[in-house]
C-alpha cells in the first residue's frame, strides 16, 4: 500500500495538472521572492534617501534658527554697549542698565564691564569685582573692536560651563575703551534651542568645534557637567567629509546622521536616527507583501499577477517621483488615483511623499527668499545685488547698453537712532525703502547695501535719466517726512550717481559703478548733504 501511494504521488507529479500545480507554485514562490528582494532594495534606498532629505531639511532650518539666536544675543550686547552711559563710562548708570538688561533678558546669567586694562569694574555679580580677563580671547577681540562668541568654557566666577558673548565699548571718538560681556549657561542655551526643536524620535546634538556638547541626549554621561562628543559623525564634521554611511553612536547602536556647521565652524548641529527605526517601515511593508504572496499562492497564479501589478506600479511612480525631485523639481506630486487600488500602506506612502514634497518646496522657497531679501526693509539684499545685479550689469554693458547706479544715504541717520532708539530707526529705514521702491521702475533693482545706505541699479538707463530719477527721489524724500503717532521727522538723503556705457577691461563692472557712486555720495555729504552729485560733475550749491 505504501508502494502504491508513492507510485501514485510520483505519477501525479508527471501529469499536466501536477506539473502545472508544481510550476505554478514554484513560479509564484520565485516571483514572490524576487518581488520581495527588489522591493526591499528599492524601498530601503528610497526610505533612506527620504529620511536623510527630511533630516537635512530640519537641520537647515534648525541651524538657521540657532544662528539667529546667537546673532540676536550679540546684537543685544552691541546695543547695550552703544548706550551713552557706557561711552562716557558712567559706572552707576552702567550698572543700572546692566541690571535692567539681565532682569529683562533672562538668558544671560551675568553681565560685566572691563576697561582697557582687562579688570572688571562693573558687574551684576559682586563676586566678580576686580576680575582680570586681559588674557581671554573675547577681551582681546573686543579691544580690537570686534564682537565675539566663545567656545564652551568654565568661567572664573562659576563652575558651570558657559558661552561668553562680548561686544566692544567705543568712546565718542570711536576708540575701544572697554568690553561688555555676558555669560549664558549651557542649560539656558539648551532650553532655548530645544524650544524650537522638531517633534520626533530623532536626536539632536549641538557641539562646539572642540566637541563639547551644548545640547546632548538625556541619557548621555548623566551627572557630568559637560560631555565630549567623539563619534564618527563628529569626525566627519571636523573633516567636512561627505561620507553618508551608517555608524555606531555612543550606545553602540547603528544610526544614520547628518551634520551642519554654523557661525564659521564654531558650532556643529547633528541629527541622528536609529537605523532600525528607518528600516522598520520597510520591514512592515515586507510583512504585508509576504502575506499577500502566501494568499496568492493559495488561490491562483492570476491573483499573483494582479496583486504584483498593484504593488509594482505604485513603486515605479514613487521611484519616478524621487528622481524628478532629485533633479530639482521640488513641487512634483504623485497622482493619488494611481494608488487607488494599491495596499493602504502604499497609499499612505503616496500621501506622505506628496506632503514631504510640498514641505520641501516651501522650505527651499523660504531659504531662497532669505538669501536675497533684506528682512527689515523688504528690498533686495547686498548678496542678491552682487550676484544677480552683477550678471545683469555685465549683460547690459556687453550689449553696449548704459547702466547707472544711485548710492542713496540717509542724512544724519545716527542722530535718529541716538534720539529715538533703534526700533524707530528701523521703521524710518522701512519708510525710506518704501519711497525708493515707489519711484524705482520694474527694471530697476533697489537694494539695501548696508546700514542706512541703499543702492538703486538702473539697467538700460543713462546718466541723464539717472540724475532725473535721483533728483525726484531726493525731492520726494525732502517733502515726505516720517510720521508716526504725533511724531514727525523731516528726512533728507544724499545721492551719488555713476553711469557706465562700456564694458571695463578688468574688474567687476557693478563694483566699479558702486565705488564711483559712493565717491560722489561722499562728495555730496561733504558739501552740505541733501543733494545729488554725479561721479562726473562737481557738486552744486546746497539745497
Amino acid at each position: 500500500m505504501v508502494n502504491f501511494t508513492s507510485r501514485g504521488t510520483g505519477e501525479a507529479r508527471k501529469t499536466i495538472k501536477g506539473q502545472l500545480r508544481f510550476w505554478t507554485a514554484a513560479v509564484i514562490i520565485m516571483l514572490g521572492l524576487l518581488i520581495l528582494t527588489a522591493f526591499y532594495i528599492l524601498a530601503q534606498n528610497y526610505k533612506l534617501q527620504g529620511v536623510r532629505s527630511e533630516m537635512e531639511e530640519k537641520l537647515a532650518l534648525q541651524s538657521l534658527l540657532i544662528e539667529r539666536w546667537a546673532d540676536e544675543r550679540s546684537s543685544d550686547l552691541r546695543q547695550l554697549a552703544a548706550r551713552e552711559s557706557f561711552r562716557t563710562l558712567n559706572r552707576e548708570s552702567m550698572l543700572r542698565a546692566m541690571n535692567v538688561f539681565v532682569a529683562n533678558q533672562s538668558q544671560f546669567e551675568v553681565l560685566m564691564f572691563a576697561g582697557k586694562d582687562g579688570v572688571v569694574s562693573v558687574s551684576t555679580d559682586r563676586t566678580a569685582a576686580a576680575l582680570n580677563i586681559s588674557d581671554r580671547d573675547y577681551f582681546k577681540a573686543s579691544i580690537n573692536r570686534q564682537d565675539y562668541m566663545s567656545d564652551v568654557l568654565i568661567a572664573k566666577t562659576t563652575p558651570y560651563p558657559m558661552i561668553i558673548f562680548s561686544s566692544p565699548v567705543l568712546s565718542n571718538q570711536n576708540e575701544a575703551i572697554g568690553v561688555v560681556f555676558g555669560a549664558i549657561r549651557l542649560d539656558t542655551i539648551r532650553k532655548t534651542i530645544e524650544a524650537v526643536s522638531f517633534a520626533g524620535s530623532e536626536k539632536t546634538y549641538l557641539a562646539d568645534r572642540n566637541g563639547t556638547l551644548i545640547i546632548k541626549p538625556a541619557d548621555l554621561h548623566k551627572g557630568q557637567i559637560a560631555a565630549k562628543l567623539d563619534t564618527p559623525i563628529f569626525q566627519r564634521a571636523l573633516e567636512q567629509s561627505g561620507e553618508r554611511s551608517a555608524y555606531q553612536d555612543y550606545r553602540g547602536v547603528s544610526v544614520i546622521g547628518v551634520y551642519k556647521w554654523t557661525h564659521d565652524m564654531r558650532w556643529c548641529v547633528i541629527r541622528e536616527v536609529d537605523q532600525s527605526e528607518v528600516y522598520d517601515w520597510v520591514y512592515r511593508i515586507m510583512s504585508v507583501i509576504t502575506a499577500i504572496t502566501a494568499i496568492i499562492l493559495a488561490i491562483s497564479y492570476g491573483a499573483v499577477v494582479l496583486l504584483a501589478g498593484r504593488v509594482d506600479r505604485p513603486i515605479a511612480f514613487i521611484l519616478q517621483g524621487t528622481k524628478i525631485i532629485r533633479d530639482g523639481y521640488y513641487d512634483y506630486r504623485i497622482d493619488p488615483s494611481v494608488f487607488r487600488r494599491a495596499p493602504i500602506e502604499l497609499q499612505q506612502l503616496c500621501d506622505t511623499f506628496n506632503v514631504m514634497s510640498g514641505k520641501l518646496k516651501d522650505t527651499f522657497e523660504l531659504l531662497e527668499r532669505y538669501a536675497m531679501i533684506d528682512p527689515l526693509t523688504g528690498l533686495y539684499n547686498r548678496r542678491y545685488l552682487a550676484n544677480e545685479g552683477g550678471k545683469l550689469t555685465e549683460g547690459c554693458l556687453k550689449a553696449d547698453q548704459p547702466v547707472s547706479v544711485l548710492a542713496v544715504d540717509i542724512d544724519r541717520f545716527k542722530s535718529v537712532n541716538d534720539t529715538y532708539g533703534h526700533p524707530l530707526g528701523d521703521r524710518v529705514l522701512r519708510h525710506v525703502a518704501e519711497l525708493i521702491q515707489s519711484l524705482a521702475s520694474t527694471e530697476d533693482i533697489a537694494a539695501r547695501y548696508g546700514g542706512e545706505e541703499f543702492i538703486v541699479l538702473c539697467l538700460r538707463t543713462g546718466l541723464d535719466d539717472a540724475m532725473v530719477l535721483a533728483e525726484r527721489l531726493r525731492a520726494k524724500m525732502d517733502t515726505t517726512p516720517f510720521a508716526e503717532e504725533g511724531l514727525k521727522l523731516n528726512l533728507t538723503v544724499s545721492i551719488g550717481v555713476s553711469s557706465g556705457v562700456m564694458l571695463p577691461e578688468a574688474g567687476d563692472a557693478l563694483e566699479e559703478l558702486i565705488a564711483s557712486a559712493d565717491k560722489a555720495l561722499y562728495q555730496a555729504k561733504q558739501t552740505g548733504r541733501n543733494k545729488v552729485v554725479s561721479a562726473k560733475e562737481n557738486p552744486g550749491p546746497d539745497r
